[in-house]
């Protein structure tokens, strides 16, 4: 085995090669940021003041020397100076807390910090600070052209990444290292063809490596480099108009920083990228985003490097190069081929050599592996190793190489994340808890969100129990800004496998889920959205957006979803403005209330556009979704209702058909027309009545075969089949119009109109009573459910038995007749209803699967004043919170107990979704939903006169109308003598033998 050594770098440093690009670019301009410009013999003359300043205050040589500024010329300057004094910088983000800066200048033992803060020298925190301007301003004396380094191999710079012993470790890299990818990579890569002077930008922050690319070969080359400040990088368009705007030719990026551009390119065809090369590097980089960028590129030869490296191996050690002549030869991104200056083994659990196509670790050897780690670094397994004289590091990094002879990056072998381009260590943030009193234990875990980005959710057990934002005040003293956890929760214990091993499935399973229930108050929307976004809870008003895990991308889609839902014109400026979340929601407020509320009254001419309450939307959306595929007979009816009429009897079609146009002439909801206008759904009142037809259905096929498939360009939403063969009628109604109409009084309408059994009642619509609820401007029960918000339990979840990927099922089950006489039988015995009952047994079998004492549960209610407005035809179903402790688990107490809930509920239940949301905690709000568990209870049909009951047999025909997407719900549906259950479950926490168990546990505690 032979390395390629660069023997003709031993005598050549950093500044030997910067030093030759000035003299050939002496008025050239060298760097430039958002205040000015230094060309590069400023740039040379500012780097030797600097110098000549260390070299007299410091008198040993080969020192470390801290740069605490921001990404300026000055600072590029001071690590020059530095380097020209024969010394290693180290750079420190000002947006570190003190606590880490303070532990990083101890660690490494600096003896001088360069700052560009006057004040931070006043306020002492920090040892051995100087103000930068004053040595600029102060002194012109440069040092001797020569600079003071006397081996190659000394360190160059120090950069401190997370540590798994809980301390972050700096590690050093030396001249020698960097210029050997600069002498073995750069050629052809870092140049373009009959061109001579570059413009490149960097974008990463200067305690990230890639940074350190970008400044020196820009240097080298006698390049024009541009600094993005921050403000330059915080949008897409900011960064494309950037790059335009400067005629940049080479830029660095994350892949977050690519997301960021691609998400602008998608939502802006006309605008391009100009840039004519990236460089990827600090996370995964996915097929989809690369082709996106390739495809968006305006110059035709653009090339996208993705690298590989960690930063103990000199910023990157493989890579891949894509671009529009071999972006479909591909369905992956690899991490490509070594640079020259590396060589890479793949290796096994006992370090023996991986075949082609084999998973193992890959491990670095040569001249790009570094010097290693400094200070009183504490790690568990040094990576390091030399060998007959060789370097080597075992990265940790699973990898396996492809027949094509490219790296493929597979993952992390221990818990090491890169979370949006920081290399973190799980066991840093986990330490940094367990410092605090009171918690014995945490384990922490990084997931990707939905938009690509990284979050990390932090639980603990203790003693005791603390707010997150207590916990997240405490290690932020500690912990960069970048190493935060968005969730922290508290556990009694840790879920464990059936091997005792902690069940980080389970773990996972408690983080918060993000399905929405969308209130229309646009600060309650806000928070819901910002939850589902960042995916996690909002619980701190005083924390920012950004440091929420929040960035660029996740920013303008929260925009674009307040814009859409709220027809607003939100100004992007205005939320980066925003100190906190606090500012950022009265923004939103006092704009909601300047442009206007999408909380529309309904009283109003029925030529206008009314908007769809939000389940209306849901099912709209889902089912536009499933329209677009290939779906299934009986998945295009789960959006639908039919109901069988069994009449005994024969009946005149002709006339039926006139008594269900009279009955539906009466009611404004079949006035209504569904249409989209942008991505908003709205529903228009026509002035006349259209009249329908009873269809016939064709014999020999079953009745699902002959239903509709219904659309928003239809002007029906419902439809009647009647079939010869069995005398029978179908009631077929889309599930959009349930909320305004009760089926039962519908039903009962249409009969009395076709055997004449008296007068039809008048019933108001569903708009009649939202606009006498306005009249009224007010809510009953408000100081009741104050009381129920402010002090509710957390949701109630079922422990899951499986995991996998969220999708749901029904299980539907016919209820026993023993089962149902023990049900009447108890309600018999203690005077109250089956209802409650049934929800009582139901109660009990939840707590003992949730292990939980106080549950709460969802529980279906008309959402109407039942004793003053069951005139009004329509359902206006609520799914309103049943708060209930199990401790006193006696029977007779029990029933006892859910019943007055249930009547103090139906009492109050005259309250919108949206009221409930506003007078949630915050905390509470940002969850998205109220429930994981629901119970719903549909009794018998109304009673009738003797004269239908004995003309009509109804039935519900389960279709499976009800689409859910909480994890448990339970549905009884009592009719025609007889009861029937519909459980529809999370298949991604519930098997069928789980959902069977509980059923037969259910049956168990209604017959004890």
């Amino acid at each position: 085995m032979s390395f390629r050594e660069a023997a003709n770098l031993e005598s050549c440093s950093i500044i030997h090669y910067f030093e030759k690009a000035v003299k050939t670019n002496v008025k050239e301009i060298a760097v430039t940021d958002q205040n000015g410009s230094y060309t590069y013999e400023g740039l040379d003359q500012a780097s030797s003041d600097i110098a000549y300043y260390i070299k007299n205050h410091l008198a040993k040589e080969n020192q470390i020397v801290g740069i605490l500024m921001d990404r300026t010329k000055e600072s590029i300057s001071a690590m020059l100076g530095i380097l020209k004094a024969g010394h290693t910088y180290m750079v420190m983000d000002k947006k570190y807390p003190m606590e880490r800066i303070k532990f990083m200048v101890s660690d490494a033992n600096v003896k001088l910090v360069l700052c560009d803060e006057p004040e931070m020298i006043h306020h002492g925190e920090i040892e051995h600070l100087v103000y930068l301007n004053d040595i600029l301003e102060n002194s012109g004396c440069g040092i001797p052209m020569n600079p003071y380094i006397h081996d190659v191999h000394h360190g160059a710079y120090i950069i401190y990444t997370s540590g798994s012993t809980g301390k972050p470790k700096g590690l050093e890299v030396s001249h020698f290292n960097l210029l050997g990818l600069y002498k073995h990579w750069t050629n052809g890569n870092f140049e373009l063809q009959g061109r001579s002077r570059l413009r490149t930008a960097v974008i990463s922050p200067f305690v990230f490596d890639m940074s350190v690319l970008m400044i020196f070969f820009s240097l080298f080359k006698g390049y024009h480099l541009y600094i993005f400040s921050d403000e330059q990088k915080q949008t897409g368009k900011d960064i494309v108009d950037f790059l335009s705007e400067n005629q940049i030719d080479f830029m660095d990026a994350t892949p977050n920083y690519v997301r960021l551009i691609d998400n602008y390119l998608t939502l802006h065809p006309g605008s391009r990228l100009t840039v004519k090369r990236m460089f990827c590097i600090g996370d995964v980089l996915s097929y989809k985003l690369a082709k996106n960028i390739i495809n968006n590129s305006e110059y035709p030869n653009f090339k996208l490097y993705n690298t590989y490296g960690p930063a103990e191996c000199t910023i990157f050690v493989t890579y891949f190069i894509l671009d529009r002549s071999n972006i479909e030869k591909y369905s992956k991104v690899f991490i490509g081929k070594a640079t020259k200056n590396s060589f890479l083994r793949i290796v096994d659990d006992y370090s023996n050599e991986c075949l082609p196509g084999q998973v193992g670790e890959l491990v670095i050897l040569g001249d790009s592996v570094g010097n290693g780690y400094i200070g009183k670094c504490e790690i568990k397994s040094n990576p390091f190793q030399v060998t007959n004289g060789i370097k080597s590091y075992r990265t940790g990094d699973l990898v396996r190489l492809d027949e094509s002879g490219n790296y493929e990056f597979i993952g992390r072998k221990d818990r090491q994340h890169k979370v949006n381009g920081y290399r973190i260590e799980l066991e840093e943030i986990e330490y940094s808890i367990e410092c605090i009193e009171g918690i014995s234990e945490v384990k922490v875990l990084v997931e990707k969100g939905k938009f690509g980005f990284s979050r990390i959710s932090a639980f603990y057990t203790g003693e005791r129990e603390y707010k997150a934002d207590e916990i997240r005040n405490k290690i932020k003293k500690v912990l960069p800004y970048y190493m935060i956890p968005q969730e922290i929760l508290y556990c009694s214990e840790f879920p464990t496998t059936h091997n005792g091993k902690v069940d980080y499935a389970e773990l996972r399973s408690l983080a918060c889920d993000l399905e929405g229930e969308s209130p229309n108050d646009v600060s309650a929307y806000a928070s819901s959205m910002l939850c589902q976004l960042l995916d996690c809870k909002i619980d701190d008003l005083n924390r920012s957006f950004f440091e929420m895990g929040g960035n660029s991308i996740t920013l303008l889609a929260f925009i674009s979803g307040i814009n859409d839902k709220f027809d607003l014109n939100v100004d992007i400026s205005k939320v980066y403005q925003s100190k906190n979340l606090n500012n950022l929601l009265n923004y939103l407020g006092n704009l909601q209330a300047d442009q206007g509320s999408c909380n529309h009254s309904f009283h109003r001419s029925c030529k206008e556009l009314i908007p769809v309450i939000e389940p209306q939307k849901k099912l709209i959306v889902e089912e536009q979704k499933l329209m677009k595929s290939a779906p299934k007979e009986l998945d295009i009816h789960r959006f639908s209702l039919l109901y069988q009429l069994i009449f005994r009897k024969s009946i005149n079609v002709s006339r039926m058909k006139n008594a269900i146009n009279l009955v539906m002439s009466k009611n404004e909801i079949f006035y209504v027309r569904f249409l989209k206008k942008g991505n908003r759904y709205f529903m228009k009142l026509d002035d006349e009545y259209h009249r329908i037809e009873i269809k016939t259905k064709r014999k020999q096929e079953h009745i699902l075969s002959n239903l509709s498939m219904f659309s928003l360009d239809r002007k029906e939403m419902i439809e009647f089949i009647w079939d010869d063969d069995t005398s029978c009628l179908y009631l077929h109604i889309k599930h959009i119009l349930l909320d305004y109409i009760s089926v039962q009084y519908f039903i009962d309408d249409i009969l009395k109109a076709y055997y004449h059994t008296g007068e039809l009642p008048e019933r108001k619509g569903f708009f009649s009573y939202l606009s006498m609820r306005n009249d009224m401007n007010a809510e009953t029960g408000i100081e009741y459910w104050k009381e129920k918000m402010k002090n509710k339990p957390a949701r109630t979840c079922i422990l899951a038995d499986s995991y996998g990927e969220n999708h749901f099922d029904v299980i539907t089950t016919n209820c026993t007749t023993e089962i149902y006489e023990c049900l009447k039988d108890a309600a018999a015995k203690h005077a109250t209803s089956i209802f409650v009952v049934l929800l009582s047994a139901f109660l009990k079998v939840v707590s003992e699967y949730s292990r939980q004492e106080t549950l709460l549960i969802g529980c279906y209610f008309p959402g109407r004043n039942y004793r003053y407005d069951n005139g009004i035809l329509g359902m206006f179903t609520n799914v309103l919170p049943l708060i209930i402790n199990m401790t006193n688990g006696k029977d007779g107490m029990l029933l006892n107990k859910v019943e007055q809930e249930i009547l103090n509920i139906m009492e109050n239940q005259d309250v919108s979704l949206s009221k409930l949301y506003q007078l949630m905690p915050l905390s509470d709000i940002s969850d998205g939903k109220l429930f994981d568990i629901c119970f719903n209870y549909q009794n018998d049909w109304i009673a009738r006169n003797e004269i239908l009951d004995q003309a009509v047999h109804i039935q519900t025909m389960n279709i499976d109308p009800d689409i859910t997407n909480r994890d448990f719900y339970f549905g009884v549906i009592e009719e025609n003598g007889g009861m029937r259950w519909e459980i529809k479950f999370n298949r991604g926490k519930y098997s069928d033998r789980f959902i069977h168990r509980f059923i037969h546990d259910l049956n168990k505690k209604i017959v004890r």
